[in-house]
């Protein structure tokens, strides 16, 4: 099949791409950082599993640049295997297998943020991410299988990537990465819309439009779709996006991770300044959508509201859900 561009320029220019993707992640990172040390709940102090979390994705994005940059030597400086292109075909090279297990480690990083997050937004209901759960494990599964079969190709003579032993394992790996994605990213999206809708003015549109895609993690699943469709159509320029999505990942869940940050730093200081220690669910936030999205609803118990209110440490809050008059998160 004829490819857009040569693969020496596809790969020179992936790792451009990347670097330029690298550099972002890492400034979210740190403001990450000061967000959840600097920002956080006095009363509970530092979200450690957030953070553990995001630095995780900072060292994966780092291991996937440093190989990504030692191929590029290695392929065009050294001239190893003849050429550029040859090089670039044998696909069960030890750098390109370590490469894609660090694909698809950060891809499942970022999935299980996802489901988490979902879990939290849908009231910790277990029934609500038990599918999610069995398509990560599946993706986990696959993603071993596909780092497998690469290690058993003999590139003599074979399209690398889309060699026929790999291509089953490898769309069945992108498939399911998606379906997950997907699914994660339009229940959390759908239940920020559904919950903003009842609290934000029409003057929030827009704050509440882009706190959705940030909040959803829809740059990142976006980016998913576009490298299955590339990678589906056999075409080299898939490489674009895989060397993107790993990056664009940590950019995703680190944004996400500051939005709520900062949204519920927000919360804590509003209820310090008002002296009641918890939001009125009946006043507007006062950044508008920024602010904690709170809405209330009957209990079953008495005819009282339940105020519901954004938290970050409902991502480890595990105590929560047992009072008729207590406070649930959704961040």
């Amino acid at each position: 099949m004829a490819h857009f561009l040569p693969v020496d320029e596809v790969y020179l220019l992936s790792t451009d791409v990347e670097s330029m993707l690298y550099g972002a992640f890492f400034i979210m990172y740190m403001i990450c950082v000061w967000v959840l040390v600097k920002r956080c709940d006095p009363d509970r102090g530092v979200n450690k599993l957030m953070l553990i979390t995001a630095t995780a994705m900072l060292v994966v994005a780092t291991m996937f640049e440093a190989v990504s940059i030692q191929e590029d030597v290695q392929a065009f400086i050294q001239h190893k295997d003849g050429s550029v292109v040859l090089y670039y075909a044998v696909v069960s090279s030890f750098l390109n297998l370590f490469h894609s297990a660090l694909f698809g480690t950060q891809i499942l990083i970022g999935d299980a943020i996802l489901i988490y997050r979902m879990y939290i937004v849908y009231e910790r209901r277990l029934l609500t991410v038990v599918f999610s759960i069995t398509v990560w494990i599946a993706s986990a599964v696959t993603s071993c299988m596909v780092i497998f079969q690469f290690s058993r190709v003999d590139s003599s003579g074979n399209p690398g990537y889309f060699t026929q032993n790999v291509l089953p394992w490898s769309r069945s790996n992108i498939a399911l990465f998606m379906s997950q994605n997907v699914i994660s990213t339009v229940a959390i999206a759908f239940r920020l819309w559904w919950v903003g809708r009842r609290m934000a003015t029409s003057g929030s549109r827009l704050w509440r439009s882009a706190a959705i895609f940030l909040e959803s993690g829809l740059p990142y699943t976006l980016t998913l779709v576009i490298f299955m469709i590339l990678y589906l159509k056999t075409q080299n320029i898939f490489v674009f996006a895989y060397y993107g999505v790993v990056p664009m990942a940590g950019i995703s869940m680190t944004g996400l991770l500051i939005r709520v940050g900062l949204r519920t730093y927000d919360e804590v200081m509003t209820s310090s300044l008002s002296g009641s220690g918890r939001t009125d669910p009946h006043k507007e936030p006062r950044s508008g959508f920024l602010g904690p999205m709170v809405f209330s609803h009957p209990t079953r118990t008495q005819d009282t509201t339940l105020s519901t209110a954004t938290d970050l440490h409902a991502f480890d809050d595990t105590a929560s859900g047992h009072m008729v008059d207590r406070q649930s998160h959704f961040p």
